[in-house]
């Protein structure tokens, strides 16, 4: 994903325009739309003291919108082995067909958690999904 393409992501997820992500970011109304787009597009390429108040205004730190590589199965991975450590009974693993957690070849594996902030992070992960999709 590209710097522009991860800005772009973030910013919807966040629900917001280039207009508005543009002036909050202190560009002046009348071509607040057009930088953004720019720095989307990859047809210009933000400073880093823009892409940290970007980084402020999206709630993201600046590494989030900086890091454009593409590690994120093994961050995924890092990520669950960090939540088992941290507590075993948070998430549990079972076969989607067999709704067990004898682990088959065949099939999609799902990952229940257990745990109420995650439950919200997830709902609210589905929410900006759907949103996103239409």
């Amino acid at each position: 994903m590209t710097l522009g393409e991860k800005m772009k992501h973030i910013r919807l997820f966040r629900g917001m325009t280039q207009r508005e992500l543009g002036i909050k970011m202190g560009y002046k109304e009348k071509n607040a739309d057009v930088r953004i787009a720019q720095y989307e597009a990859g047809t210009r390429t933000p400073k880093e003291s823009a892409v940290s108040v970007m980084a402020d205004i999206l709630k993201v730190s600046a590494d989030s919108i900086n890091d454009t590589s593409s590690d994120m199965e093994k961050e995924i991975l890092l990520f669950l082995f960090w939540l088992e450590e941290e507590n075993a009974e948070l998430l549990q693993v079972v076969d989607s067909i067999h709704g067990n957690s004898n682990l088959t070849q065949e099939g999609k594996i799902g990952i229940y958690f257990t745990e109420g902030k995650i439950k919200v992070w997830m709902q609210e992960w589905m929410r900006q999904r759907q949103r996103l999709q239409s």
